[in-house]
């Protein structure tokens, strides 16, 4: 079986050396993710932008009207869905956290950090990872149906992993 690491190395001769860079803060990933659940990357993207050029900070947009939300995230699609999750997800974790704010999940562990995101309604074990890895670069990987299948065909997880076990 391949390590991570190993596919690192295989790959840096061809593609240079992997630098990890956050691709946003966890509140805004939290958001981002959320927009990102059926959608292309280009839908998501726009509707990520348009909702932060409406509201000046997260804690506006667990405040604000689902509706507005909603008007700003509809190229994304599923506007009437992601609209009421993105604003539940962030008022339950400032009930949780006290604030808007994950960077606690950065000290703890993967296992539990997961089951920290994962015990908020709206958020699976998919959008878990995506949060932990892309903005606190924790070793979390994301498994759709894709990175499914190229990470046994890698060697990175056996054969006789699951999907549902491929996220653990």
């Amino acid at each position: 079986m391949l390590s991570a690491d190993r596919v690192l190395e295989l790959l840096e001769p061809q593609y240079g050396p992997f630098v990890w860079e956050p691709r946003c803060g966890p509140i805004a990933e939290v958001v981002f993710t959320i927009l990102s659940q059926h959608t292309s990357d280009v839908n998501s993207e726009k509707a990520f932008a348009r909702l932060m050029e409406r509201f000046d900070s997260p804690e506006e947009i667990a405040d604000a009207d689902v509706g507005d939300i909603a008007e700003c995230v509809e190229m994304a699609g599923l506007a009437n869905v992601k609209a009421p999750r993105i604003k539940s997800v962030l008022q339950e974790i400032r009930r949780r956290m006290g604030a808007l704010n994950l960077e606690s999940l950065r000290y703890m562990s993967l296992e539990t950090a997961k089951e920290w995101l994962t015990s908020i309604q709206g958020l699976g074990p998919k959008s878990a990872a995506v949060i932990l890895c892309f903005s606190l670069g924790m070793p979390a990987m994301a498994v759709d149906t894709h990175v499914y299948r190229v990470a046994r065909r890698l060697g990175l997880i056996e054969a006789n992993v699951g999907i549902t076990q491929a996220h653990l």
